[in-house]
């Protein structure tokens, strides 16, 4: 009976892992330039690497303070709980898209009128972008140069 139970969970924990560290990792590198990937790569497996370094003995240590392991492990894991929900409000709130503001104040100060300026949307947002634009970029180059190379041969 128990392994029915653990199985379809560890296989949603592992899936629902591999989900987001993939998501994670692609989220940290998008829109960078090639020479910057690895820094970037180097960065998202780090924090990982320190946050599993720090998670476990703190979530070790609040697991200890119970008499009985089993309550031990539940607050534990209650603690993980709230500490990833409140993870998931701070991405949020710092990956939503920032509403249009007025620069009063700045065009004020340069002697312009004021106008309505837009923020950049999201980080990720922009990120996708640029990352298309650079796409789309290298796509043409790659079109002009298979047409400048049948030309060539046309020629010859």
């Amino acid at each position: 009976m128990a392994l029915a139970v653990l199985i379809p969970a560890l296989s949603i924990g592992f899936f629902g892992h591999v989900t987001a560290i993939v998501a994670y990792t692609v989220a940290g590198t998008s829109g960078l330039p090639d020479q910057e990937q690895g820094l970037a790569t180097g960065l998202t497996s780090m924090t990982m690497q320190v946050a599993i370094t720090v998670g476990i003995p703190v979530l070790s240590s609040v697991a200890a303070t119970q008499r009985m392991e089993l309550t031990g492990i539940h607050l534990a894991l209650g603690v993980n709980v709230t500490v990833t929900l409140a993870s998931v409000i701070f991405v949020w709130l710092g990956l939503r898209p920032r509403r249009e503001h007025r620069t009063a104040a700045a065009a004020a100060g340069s002697g312009l009128a004021p106008q309505r300026l837009r923020a950049p949307a999201c980080r990720t947002q922009a990120a996708v972008r640029v990352s298309a634009a650079l796409q789309a970029h290298e796509l043409a180059e790659l079109r002009e140069g298979i047409i400048g190379d049948q030309n060539a041969r046309r020629r010859s």
